[in-house]
């Protein structure tokens, strides 16, 4: 559960933050590839996918047009999206040097509505929120997209434009590739046109889910679904997001957010700084949220495991 479809979020930190000066990944950022060559096994295309795609990334010397760092793979291990270490081992080869780590820092807007799209983003450790931003600023939530998938399935089946904002939630890495790469692949109507398929099937429970829970459930209920959700998709802690953030997100006032914060504190569940919040004992945690939060999660996983 990722807050209720058709919340509004009026957030400095994510609606303002770069609103007119946003980055957009069209912009001539050059090119890494990753490799993918193990020494001793370049006819083992299962040992070579399983070393496919490094996490522990150091800043190469280029820089993006906002000066930002581009990353790349120093130690190759499996990869950390679970839709592409869900493809097969000779898919995942193929697609590897297609695929550029990059840096995804906190309030980044990866494109506005109605941009033209030319790249999709696979999320690793990041979390990217799909929005709709209106004309005084605010933002209504669309989707938040973690390391279960990939930014922009509608660009996959056809669409040249952007029908969201892109703006980064959680900072992270991920991994970046060329869409008309990944359209050819998806219009072979194999592995990769199945996964991206799913995926959109689990997004639309996740948007269904979403709604029963802004009606029914609580404010606590809500807050702990959503840090559960989004401790699913990152690496580390703490889980950037301020109090603010949190009540844009699920619509609520942001009194009654830091309310049952103070809860979920007092209860051990989670402990916080100013902008950051740690889950210290997320079944502590989970005993607070509702059932939302395992109704996406297992659906999620359900697609992601039967076979293709």
């Amino acid at each position: 559960m990722m807050g209720p479809a058709g919340s509004v979020i009026c957030n400095k930190d994510i609606a303002s933050t770069g609103h007119r000066d946003r980055v957009i990944d069209a912009l001539q950022i050059p090119p890494i590839t990753l490799d993918v060559t193990v020494e001793g096994q370049t006819s083992n295309e299962a040992a070579m996918a399983e070393q496919l795609v490094s996490l522990e990334n150091q800043p190469d010397s280029r820089r993006d047009n906002k000066g930002l760092p581009i990353f790349r793979s120093q130690r190759r291990v499996a990869s950390q999206n679970r839709l592409l270490s869900n493809l097969s081992p000779r898919l995942k080869t193929a697609l590897a040097g297609h695929l550029t780590a990059v840096s995804m820092p906190k309030g980044r807007h990866l494109w506005e509505m109605g941009d033209p799209l030319s790249h999709v983003y696979f999320p690793v450790d990041c979390i990217i929120l799909l929005a709709q931003t209106m004309s005084d600023g605010c933002t209504n939530e669309v989707a938040v997209v973690g390391n279960e998938a990939v930014t922009s399935v509608n660009a996959c089946m056809g669409c040249n434009r952007a029908p969201t904002s892109a703006i980064v939630l959680h900072p992270g890495t991920a991994l970046r590739m060329n869409l008309d790469r990944l359209r050819e692949e998806f219009t072979k109507f194999g592995e990769l046109h199945v996964q991206v398929l799913r995926y959109a099937q689990a997004l639309m429970v996740q948007v269904g889910q979403t709604v029963a829970c802004f009606r029914h459930h609580s404010i606590q209920q809500q807050v702990s679904s959503l840090l559960l959700a989004c401790l699913d998709r990152v690496r580390s802690q703490p889980l950037m997001m301020t109090h603010e953030v949190i009540s844009g997100l699920l619509g609520v006032r942001r009194v009654g957010v830091t309310e049952e914060l103070v809860k979920l504190r007092l209860f051990g569940a989670i402990t916080g700084e100013r902008g950051e919040i740690t889950v210290v004992d997320s079944e502590r945690l989970t005993q607070c949220a509702c059932e939302c939060y395992s109704v996406v999660k297992k659906e999620f996983e359900r697609l992601r495991t039967i076979a293709a």
